[in-house]
């Protein structure tokens, strides 16, 4: 009889006690989706204005930007830009927007123009500059 009252006693006691959970689980997650990031294949090549080079111009929403350029100089049959051939580009980070820019040499990035770069180079530092802070 006595196991009988220790078991019934048992059951009062957990119908009184109301246990807290130790952990709170959140029933979601939310993940913020990250902002598209533009790479080299996102560029439009215009006409450069020294000596029919090409040019692209591309600004990014934190007021930065980059320039990316090649060019000839027929006069001595030599790139002019800092490149040597057809599959390298040079690279200056702008600041500024469509309208109104200049080049930057303040930049965690670089303190100068980049030459030499090939496409992928080109699209990983268009990543950086699209993360400098505002």
């Amino acid at each position: 009889m006595e196991i009988l009252k220790f078991f019934e006693t048992l059951k009062n006691i957990r119908q009184t006690i109301q246990v807290q959970p130790i952990i709170t689980i959140q029933p979601h997650i939310t993940i913020q989706p990250q902002p598209y990031m533009k790479t080299f294949k996102d560029l439009t090549f215009n006409t450069h204005p020294v000596c029919n080079g090409l040019q692209a111009l591309c600004f990014f929403a934190n007021g930065f930007g980059v320039s990316v350029v090649r060019f000839r100089l027929p006069e001595i049959n030599r790139y002019g830009s800092y490149t040597d051939n057809e599959s390298e580009w040079e690279l200056a980070i702008l600041y500024g927007d469509e309208k109104k820019w200049e080049i930057t040499y303040n930049t965690p990035i670089t303190n100068d123009v980049l030459g030499h770069l090939l496409e992928a180079d080109v699209t990983e530092i268009m990543k950086q500059v699209q993360n400098l802070p505002i």
